[in-house]
């Protein structure tokens, strides 16, 4: 979990360096959705986990 909401952080940081190089701005929505995608699929098998009955 910690590294995908690393890569959501680098995803902010590149697209704030957008206001420096226009091209970041992409670059910086690309890891942000890769990031946020990885976030998701965390929370996806930690909900799983947690339904799963006892045995």
């Amino acid at each position: 979990m910690v590294s995908a909401l690393l890569v959501v952080l680098l995803g902010l940081a590149l697209g704030a360096l957008g206001l420096l190089l226009p091209d970041l701005y992409v670059v910086g929505l690309i890891v942000l959705l890769i990031g946020g995608i990885g976030v998701l699929v965390r929370v996806g098998d930690w909900y799983r986990v947690r339904q799963r009955p006892l045995q």
